[in-house]
């Protein structure tokens, strides 16, 4: 895990309302406000806290209006401290925001990059990872439905109690394997296979 700041912008480009450019990182206050211009810098705001003001590029020439969100680590999507901002969504004055963040001390974020720090700071698993792409891709109703409730945790939490019975059944193998002569600690054959059966019927619903 780097420690780097990232930065990228978290809207499609193109026309519209606005664009959202997203810095992510223990740095991400102090680069915000070296473009962003509001009543007050970004570093004395509290988390979830937005801010109305103006953007600046390097030689403090204006930008765009535009509305900051703060979050302060942990309590954000990726884990960090972010900060979120909120600019009329041409292209140009985007890509010319994201370009001024980058001289300020921001990195230009990889694809996916801040789903992957979300999953390394604990805040989504991978099945919630998979969930977050399956819900922008999705094209019908019942495809937007299965990606909500997989990012809401459905899959992560029939997955945890796969997992505690597979544990429970590797765990009577064990004890069995060490008192082979003890015959309380015996295992039934047909109801080991049943259950470990069952599961795998599970896991094969679930895979489907």
């Amino acid at each position: 895990m780097t420690n780097d700041t990232i930065a990228a912008i978290a809207t499609p480009l193109g026309k519209g309302g606005f664009s959202v450019i997203r810095i992510s990182g223990k740095d991400a206050i102090n680069i915000a406000d070296k473009v962003f211009v509001g009543s007050t810098p970004l570093c004395n705001k509290k988390g979830y806290t937005a801010e109305f003001g103006y953007t600046k590029n390097e030689n403090g020439e204006f930008i765009d209006e535009c509305v900051a969100t703060v979050f302060i680590a942990p309590k954000s999507f990726t884990g960090e401290t972010t900060v979120e901002l909120s600019c009329h969504g041409g292209e140009l004055v985007t890509k010319t925001l994201l370009e001024n963040i980058i001289l300020a001390g921001a990195r230009l974020a990889d694809a996916g990059e801040f789903s992957k720090r979300a999953f390394l700071n604990g805040k989504i698993d991978l099945t919630k990872a998979e969930a977050i792409m399956s819900l922008i891709n999705a094209k019908s109703e019942n495809a937007l439905k299965i990606a909500a409730k997989n990012k809401k945790g459905a899959v992560s939490v029939k997955m945890a109690e796969l997992i505690k019975s597979l544990e429970g059944l590797l765990a009577k193998v064990s004890v069995f394997c060490d008192y082979p002569d003890d015959e309380s600690m015996g295992i039934k054959e047909e109801d080991f296979l049943t259950e470990l059966n069952y599961l795998i019927l599970e896991i094969e619903i679930l895979l489907k």
